[in-house]
């Protein structure tokens, strides 16, 4: 699944691929906001 998800991210416009470092499925919760506000500012 992560290399369709790299696939499809080079194919799309405006999109970029991100891997969270040693995180699953189940992201601990005091990961996201960073990410969320940096997704939701671009």
């Amino acid at each position: 699944m992560q290399h369709a998800m790299q696939a499809l991210a080079g194919v799309l416009p405006d999109t970029r691929h991100l891997t969270l470092a040693r995180e699953t499925h189940m992201v601990k919760p005091q990961i996201l906001p960073p990410e969320l506000g940096e997704f939701f500012s671009a």
